[in-house]
């Protein structure tokens, strides 16, 4: 999966309208999002994710990098 298809993925996921930068607009992840990242995460990648990672993320970059650091 590309990276412009994760963010276009991730984006619905969090509800992110418009135009955003991913390296500066924050996000916020409810326990709904929280949940379909999960889900997102796990179905795409066979990556777990805990809560505390899932706190972490402050901006869409943050879970790119998330994602690039346990596939390779």
């Amino acid at each position: 999966m590309k990276n412009t298809e994760i963010i276009k993925e991730i984006s619905e996921l969090l509800e992110l309208e418009g135009n955003f930068d991913i390296n500066e607009t924050p996000i916020e992840i409810d326990s709904l999002s929280s949940l379909g990242l999960v889900s997102f995460l796990d179905t795409n990648f066979n990556i777990s994710v805990t809560k505390e990672e899932i706190e972490e993320f402050k901006v869409v970059n943050d879970i790119i990098k998330f994602i690039d650091a346990r596939k390779g």
